[in-house]
């Protein structure tokens, strides 16, 4: 595994490999005495605030998560689980646990990160839960987040769940039966953090605060049509949230192009498919006026109204753009359900099936 580069003034790895979750514990206790004699500051704060389990399964889940833990602050104390699954492997586990000790505030004392990266094997990797739980303290929030598609229907992933505050996912690379797993595991009064609707924050706050423009309101609020262009799973997404918000009656979207019969009232939703995951522009029709919101360079988006084919207004906004790091420092310290999410999503699978 890739080092996780964080910002340190001590850090320290386990010399050895060990073969038991069992014994990580111990060799972290060891670890911290040892920065603390270092640091000659005191003991080393590890009172954890949350537990964080990163799961990766191949070289692309890796790479991914490598870069996101990279830009990943650890303000307070905390625990970071790496964890390689190889489910076809011989059966075992390799634990290597280290410190990384950061000096905070006056009077100066080292505030601990636990990182413990395991490699586990056959029969271990599915029996998830029962292998890492002693690395797990029912005091200390847990916070999941399984790189990439989340198998919400795997028997190992769904006896890890019990032992998380919040689960983060992104809703993006779910489909077919995965969707309405999530729906039930919802309905249970499981918490979920969406990655794909942290990526949509920036377009969500754009949109409201044009919604405010005494000249572009009624554009936003009463269209006839609204075309979203950019990968499918966020322009659904994001319909639904506009839906939800301005209590539309929406129209099942479909590709441009594409014929649609509804009744009067309801809102054509239209998908122009790009090679884009992300929303790359929306468009909202009424009668002869457009408004059209199209992303530009990175930061920016272009607004212009139209009436009657003539151009009414247009200037550029920004339009923030996070990094993977920061959207999951967003989420993993938040465990309060997120209703509005949780609507746009229902209302979004609706559309979807």
């Amino acid at each position: 595994m890739a080092d996780l580069s964080v910002p340190a003034t001590y850090h320290a790895r386990w010399e050895e490999e060990l073969c038991s979750t069992l014994a990580v514990e111990a060799a972290l206790n060891a670890l911290a005495r040892r920065a603390s004699r270092t640091l000659a500051l005191g003991t080393a704060a590890r009172a954890r605030t949350s537990t964080l389990i990163v799961i990766t399964t191949d070289p692309a889940s890796d790479a991914q998560a490598d870069a996101a833990l990279r830009d990943l602050s650890h303000p307070h104390p905390s625990r970071l689980i790496r964890i390689r699954l190889d489910p076809s492997g011989t059966a075992g586990v390799r634990a290597r646990p280290a410190v990384r000790c950061q000096v905070e505030g006056e009077p100066r004392c080292p505030v601990v990160l636990e990182l413990v990266e395991l490699e586990i094997r056959g029969e271990a990797a599915r029996h998830l839960a029962q292998t890492i739980a002693p690395l797990l303290d029912a005091d200390v929030p847990v916070v999941l987040w399984w790189v990439g598609v989340l198998p919400l229907t795997d028997p190992s992933v769904r006896e890890l769940l019990p032992f998380c505050r919040q689960v983060v996912i992104d809703s993006a690379t779910l489909s077919g039966p995965l969707l309405p797993a999530l729906l039930a595991e919802l309905d249970q009064g499981r918490s979920f953090a969406d990655l794909a609707w942290e990526r949509l924050g920036s377009w969500r706050a754009l949109l409201t605060g044009l919604a405010d423009s005494p000249l572009l309101r009624a554009a936003i609020a009463t269209p006839q049509q609204v075309t979203v262009a950019g990968g499918q799973a966020e322009s659904v997404l994001l319909l639904g949230w506009l839906a939800n918000r301005l209590g539309w009656q929406l129209g099942a979207p479909h590709p441009e192009g594409g014929d649609a019969v509804l009744p009067a009232g309801t809102v054509h939703g239209v998908l122009r498919a790009l090679p884009s995951t992300s929303v790359a522009e929306v468009q909202f029709a009424r009668e002869r006026e457009v408004l059209t919101v199209s992303a530009e360079e990175e930061g920016w988006v272009q607004v212009q109204l139209t009436r009657a084919g003539q151009l009414v207004q247009e200037r550029r906004a920004p339009l923030a753009h996070l990094s993977l790091g920061t959207l999951l420092a967003r989420v993993r310290e938040c465990f309060a359900r997120n209703r509005e999410w949780e609507a746009a999503l229902r209302r979004t699978v609706a559309l979807r099936s």
